[in-house]
């Protein structure tokens, strides 16, 4: 699969001879989705096109091998697809996850993720020095599925791996660039408001795009006094992902009115309770496959209505839920580990003004005796009350 979406890369690769790709348009004339083009690829009379162009088959031959096909496929790109770089991202590979590993496929799965990471670590060898073209296959997986990956190989994938860390600073850069992108690209452009705010804002000294948007860079949460700036808020409440901050916008944006410039300081109040409900819905998306009564622990967080708490001190539901007893000593079977992973809870250290969550310290261990905190994002939604942080 890899070395035919380089071949449909170097359809539209100019530098590409054009006599070359005319005759591998001829084969690539793909119709419908990547199911049915995956099924084409691994047909017989699709093999023996390919080896054709590649000029290693006469078209007589009724079959290849699977091994043969992949050597001329190999042969079609070492010569034809020159000094370019050829990316090839693979993402989503956990959108069936949840279905899957609650299925008795759950170990076909992993093999399959297995395979993927092995053909990337084989292309990428075979393309890193010797040939012109560069190949380059990357994958995108959750880390909690990648550490479930069980292979004699996986301490080889370990040197290539990238740990994605997002910082306030990266998320800042990160937005700014996308709000910009969609003023270029006239996102606003039947918004004629909406257009000529930003811009007429954007000729006074601002810190950034993101503050074009809003009327105010800060603004008074509701049951508190002191104002905060909007961004470091949301980095708070959030899980510090792209997505977050996007879905924040989207929010904003479903609570402006048409004749308002920008998201004012009203806007980003209402927009409080609908993006903590979101982060809510994001934990039990995210967990329910490891942790299958996590609708019933966060219902169980919010009746005993604590923004932090020692485990010996909670509600007897919670504690079943969490399987704790009345001395706070944790079963073996418990999810809090789990729970810990995801950064749902996280723990107060002594003397450590801030909670420790995993999401901002990935090298974190989870300890029972600490005070438990909830994560800043559900304290809205779950209306939490107690010290906040």
């Amino acid at each position: 699969m890899i070395y035919n979406q380089v071949c449909r890369l170097m359809l539209s690769n100019e530098d590409v001879d054009t006599g070359f790709r005319q005759k591998l348009r001829q084969v690539y004339t793909e119709q419908g989705d990547l199911t049915d083009n995956i099924r084409r690829w691994v047909g017989d009379e699709f093999a023996v096109r390919l080896g054709v162009i590649a000029g290693k088959v006469r078209l007589k031959e009724k079959s290849l091998s699977w091994r043969y096909r992949l050597n001329v496929l190999e042969s079609l790109i070492i010569e034809n697809a020159g000094d370019s770089t050829y990316f090839l991202l693979f993402d989503e590979l956990d959108a069936d996850y949840a279905s899957v590993a609650q299925a008795d496929t759950k170990g076909s799965y992993f093999e399959l993720i297995s395979s993927l990471f092995k053909a990337v670590q084989d292309v990428r060898a075979k393309f890193s020095n010797i040939h012109s073209a560069k190949i380059r296959p990357i994958i995108f997986l959750r880390d909690d599925i990648y550490e479930r990956i069980q292979d004699s190989d996986k301490n080889k994938w370990q040197d290539a791996r990238v740990d994605l860390q997002w910082d306030a600073s990266r998320l800042k850069d990160l937005m700014n660039y996308r709000i910009n992108r969609a003023i270029d690209r006239g996102f606003f452009a039947g918004d004629d408001v909406m257009t000529s705010g930003i811009r007429n804002y954007q000729g006074a000294h601002v810190e950034s795009h993101w503050d074009t948007i809003f009327a105010s860079i800060d603004f008074t949460p509701p049951g508190r006094k002191k104002r905060v700036n909007i961004f470091q808020n949301l980095c708070a409440n959030s899980l510090m992902r792209p997505r977050d901050f996007v879905a924040y916008l989207q929010y904003c944006a479903s609570c402006a009115k048409p004749t308002e410039a920008r998201i004012s300081e009203q806007i980003v109040v209402e927009a409080e309770m609908s993006f903590s409900a979101y982060m809510r819905q994001e934990f039990v998306d995210e967990m329910y496959v490891e942790v299958p009564n996590i609708k019933q622990v966060i219902h169980a967080i919010m009746r005993q209505g604590k923004k932090s708490f020692l485990l010996a001190a909670s509600s007897e539901d919670l504690r079943r839920l969490l399987r704790v007893d009345e001395c706070g000593n944790v079963r073996s079977d418990s999810p809090l580990e789990m729970l810990f992973a995801f950064s749902l809870i996280g723990i107060k250290l002594p003397k450590k003004p801030r909670p420790l969550f995993r999401y901002l310290h990935p090298d974190a261990s989870f300890d029972p005796s600490c005070e438990i905190a909830i994560h800043p994002g559900l304290h809205r939604t779950l209306r939490l009350s107690g010290i906040g942080w």
